[in-house]
């Protein structure tokens, strides 16, 4: 136990020193609470004014003994700073919603009722229990554990009707962890509509409900109590045929987030308004225009996931930043990854040189989560692995101690099993090692190495060159430093991306050329707006695009060839029968997608049948007749040629169905959907269409179509009921869908796809719009599906790595 500090006694001290207020012995038992209560602020000041009002100072140190350091500087002084300062990111987090306000779920009533924090915490290595996951109320292992979703999000009455889009995934991904650490375990999911973020978020949805050890419920929750004697959790909850009752080891809270009390004031300084939730509005009028030298991006402007936010602080930092090789350019971005590694740069610390060696370290936690037997260094070497040593956690101080002294001035470094490939440049700035030094054998290097581990693990270590960096071939991604040339960019698609990259490119002093497919730019863009404010931001970007000499746009062109030469990409446009070569410093893939045309459904045989497009433009033709209108979601998404949602469908059709009812009040609108699929504050728009009375109806299986007499539209509800209806017009919510145009460009440029179709990205958290190629960028919806304000801002990020990646001397 720690001794006290011996401090002398004074007659002249006015008060004994305060006491930091505890939680009591019999509460700390099995919980998250913490020890130190710490002080109120009257206390605080009480105490403060104590210590100051001791004695006349006379420079004896006597508080230096009783307090830290760092807690007492002598000569500091009371002072206001001013920072000058080009632009400003605002970047703050959100906050959890406070799960003590929902009273009737047992959150701190019951000790086995936790929120997904906490639980993240119950299953980190690094957490109360090392890993494994136990019940706070007896530390015995749960068996059956329930999730409840949309904890603070998606409730109109405590004021938070959005849609949270993290916690749905958050919680496939705590299930599956449950079921790694504790093996026989049953999930049940309460859920109110699923919500799966990202491209992969309908498979990962798919394959875990497919599980037998999980259950998802559709249900209102009326209360939780806890059984007194076991601890257990009972949850009430309603579904479709009535009230029911489970019993449960564990309850997990998957909260939703809240605004931060920040962000309106800083909005209200920067011109920009906060919605009425308090996040910054960033509608498309205020997505495009030049920006008044404050930027925001991750949760200030909503809930979004870490990638996202990742993406939107690259594109915040890029457009913070003036021209290539002014004031710092492309520190920003570098900045932008710091928590996911940083970089040596200016400011920090010189790196070292001299001597080559090559050391080989495995991470022991990284090696546990891939699954591999490898986990001491006798097994290490049973496989032929050259091990310098292994620890626990590589990042911590013992690891990180321990690599420094082994790998010495100028070496280079393997790491094995590190569960976040990509943190290479994490790795060099610690060890002061030059980039390009270390190499990381993750989950897919070890994996495909087999058996022949230390073979691959020596190959690692033989790639790289004499100064201890890779070599070209050598199995990194070290390029060739070209000539000092004029700085272009190719930009492939003339969407909202594309158009965002390009300006953004030009707005740094980097010429842009857009090639576009078809016969003009920006379709989708064009028509953004809400009110005649917005159209005319819309107006005045495309205007400022014309007229930017550093930005040129080929339209009815596409990319023909590409080749390397001197560090350089050397591309073949043809344009109709004529062709044109570019010399180019990078290119961005930004080809956006296709609308979906689907075969059958009576689609271009009925005048009845119709797109969401087709739809809104005959409404705003003047058609009015249609009294009952049906709309058929996932047209083309979300099955086995496309299993992933376009992102774009549900918004539109909810839209398109409130501004027909709007304008015509006795007409009836029916969605035929399997699962709404809208994030953020789309949900807004979702709960008017509800309240306006657009009706949803959930089915499954096919839907048919017959136009022998009439419209006939037939489907199965999931409830197994037949569900007919005879509209006057049949809407199709028509998916995006890239469509082989992703296949062809990447034969052309080398960019790998991945298993869905899309471009691949290997480093998603660090190098996000990093492309397999060198030099090759993608952004859009040739990335992932995107809305069009997700879109513009991957455009922005795209062009802020590049100019990194110029800069670097790509």
């Amino acid at each position: 136990m720690k001794k006290p500090k011996y401090i002398p006694e004074f007659a002249d001290i006015p008060s004994p020193r305060a006491k930091m207020p505890e939680l009591p012995l019999d509460e700390r038992h099995q919980n998250f609470k913490e020890v130190e209560l710490g002080l109120s602020e009257e206390q605080a000041v009480a105490e403060a004014s104590r210590c100051l009002s001791c004695r006349r100072c006379i420079g004896c140190g006597l508080c230096l003994a009783e307090c830290d350091d760092c807690a007492i500087v002598y000569e500091e002084k009371s002072a206001r700073l001013t920072l000058e300062a080009d632009a400003i990111i605002y970047a703050a987090e959100g906050d959890k919603f406070d799960a003590r306000s929902k009273k009737q779920l047992g959150y701190e009533d019951s000790a086995n009722v936790i929120t997904s924090t906490e639980f993240e915490r119950l299953a980190s290595a690094t957490g109360p229990f090392g890993g494994v996951i136990v019940r706070p109320f007896d530390g015995e292992v749960p068996g059956r554990i329930a999730f409840i979703q949309c904890v603070g999000s998606r409730e109109e009455g405590i004021g938070a009707n959005f849609c949270s889009t993290v916690c749905c995934s958050r919680t496939f991904s705590q299930a599956r962890r449950a079921r790694e650490v504790i093996g026989d375990v049953e999930v049940t999911v309460f859920h109110r509509g699923l919500r799966p973020a990202g491209k992969d978020g309908e498979r990962i949805l798919t394959g875990i409900m497919a599980e037998d050890w999980t259950e998802f419920i559709p249900a209102e929750i009326e209360n939780v109590t806890e059984d007194a004697g076991t601890g257990n959790i009972k949850v009430k909850f309603v579904t479709d045929d009535g009230e029911s009752e489970r019993e449960f080891d564990l309850l997990v809270l998957a909260l939703g987030v809240r605004a931060v009390r920040e962000f309106g004031s800083v909005a209200r300084r920067a011109g920009l308004a906060t919605n009425r939730y308090k996040f910054v509005d960033m509608k498309p009028g205020k997505m495009v225009a030049p920006g008044g030298g404050v930027y925001f991006a991750g949760a200030s402007t909503g809930p979004a996931t870490v990638e996202r936010g990742i993406i939107e602080a690259i594109a915040a930092a890029s457009r913070a930043l003036k021209g290539i090789g002014g004031n710092g350019a492309g520190a920003a971005e570098k900045g932008a990854g710091a928590a996911y590694g940083g970089e040596v740069g200016k400011g920090a610390k010189p790196v070292r040189s001299a001597e080559t060696k090559t050391a080989v370290f495995a991470c022991r936690y990284g090696l546990g989560l891939l699954g591999s037997d490898a986990v001491t260094a006798e097994a290490l070497c049973a496989q032929g692995v050259d091990i310098d040593g292994i620890f626990p956690f590589l990042c911590y101080k013992k690891g990180r101690e321990a690599m420094a002294d082994r790998v010495g001035p100028g070496g280079s470094l393997v790491v094995l099993g590190c569960n976040g490939c990509g943190y290479e440049s994490l790795f060099e700035s610690m060890l002061e090692l030059r980039p390009g030094s270390v190499s990381i054998m993750g989950r897919k290097e070890i994996e495909e190495s087999g058996k022949g581990l230390g073979s691959a693990v020596a190959a690692a270590s033989a790639g790289f060159g004499e100064g201890g960096t890779r070599e070209e071939g050598g199995g990194g991604a070290a390029k060739s430093v070209p000539a000092e040339r004029d700085r272009n960019v190719a930009v492939l698609g003339g969407g909202v991306a594309g158009l965002a990259a390009a300006t953004e490119l030009a707005r740094r002093g980097v010429s842009a050329v857009v090639v576009e497919r078809g016969d003009s730019v920006g379709a989708i863009l064009r028509g953004a707006g809400d009110d005649d404010d917005e159209r005319a931001a819309v107006e005045a970007f495309f205007k400022a695009v014309e007229d930017n000499g550093k930005i040129r746009i080929m339209t009815s062109a596409e990319l023909d060839s590409l080749e390397r030469k001197n560090g350089r990409l050397s591309l073949n446009i043809a344009a109709g029968k004529a062709e044109e070569k570019l010399d180019a410093s990078a290119v961005i893939i930004a080809t956006g997608a296709a609308e979906y045309r689907p075969e059958g459904l009576l689609y271009g045989e009925s005048d009845k049948v119709m797109s969401q497009k087709e739809f809104r433009a005959n409404v705003e033709g003047g058609e009015t007749g249609y009294k009952r209108v049906v709309m058929l979601q996932c047209v083309g998404a979300r099955d086995d040629e496309h299993p992933y949602c376009s992102r774009y469908c549900c918004a539109e059709a909810i839209e398109n169905a409130l501004h027909y009812m709007t304008a015509n009040p006795d007409a009836g609108v029916t969605i035929l959907h399997r699962g709404i699929r809208v994030y953020g504050f789309e949900e807004d728009a979702f709960t008017d269409a509800v309240e306006k009375g657009v009706e949803f109806v959930e089915v499954e299986g096919e839907v048919g179509v017959d136009g022998t007499a009439g419209l006939k539209v037939s489907a199965r509800g999931v409830d197994g009921k037949a569900v007919e209806m005879t509209p006057d017009a049949f809407v199709l919510s028509l998916a995006h869908t890239h469509e082989g145009g992703n296949v062809d460009l990447a034969g052309k440029t080398g960019a790998q796809l991945d298993d869905l179709g899309f471009f691949e990205v290997p480093n998603p958290l660090e190098a996000p719009m990093n492309t397999t190629e060198d030099g090759v960028f993608v952004c859009g919806f040739a990335r992932a599906p995107v809305t069009i304000v997700e879109a513009f801002n991957e455009g922005l990020a795209a062009a802020g790595a590049v100019c990194r990646y110029i800069e670097d001397g790509g």
